[in-house]
């Protein structure tokens, strides 16, 4: 078990978080544990977090840490002129091309779909490999 001061072990640290700039506090549930790393789930895309962790040990819950902040992830916008044209010429293959949204978050699109036949067409950027 963690160390701490005062002679009795961290037996669990509470996680909150707030997404209202601290006004109102949330108790992230992830079970009892003394690790010190924890990966919060089920936020907001695009919205800021406020992040205080506390140790706990049998005498009680000890003071908030400094707050940290973090902004998720948010949905890209829409690409635009999406196009599919077929293609004869080699292995009944189908040319896919559109234009990326002009939202700077975006690193990578992804296109899943069944075509020729049962193949699964992965499009990454403007790369299409089939599987």
């Amino acid at each position: 078990m963690a160390t701490n001061g005062g002679g009795s072990p961290i037996t669990d640290y509470t996680i909150e978080y707030s997404g209202d700039g601290g006004s109102n506090w949330l108790t992230y549930s992830d079970g009892t544990s003394t690790d010190a790393l924890v990966t919060v789930s089920g936020l907001s895309d695009d919205t800021t977090y406020l992040f205080r962790v506390s140790a706990v040990n049998a005498v009680g819950t000890g003071s908030a840490s400094d707050m940290a902040s973090a902004t998720t992830a948010a949905v890209p916008g829409l690409p635009t002129g999406f196009t599919a044209a077929a293609t004869y010429v080699t292995d009944y293959s189908v040319d896919l091309s559109w234009t990326a949204p002009d939202d700077k978050r975006v690193d990578r699109h992804q296109l899943h779909d069944r075509i020729c036949g049962n193949r699964r067409v992965e499009l990454l950027g403007r790369y299409m490999t089939a599987t």
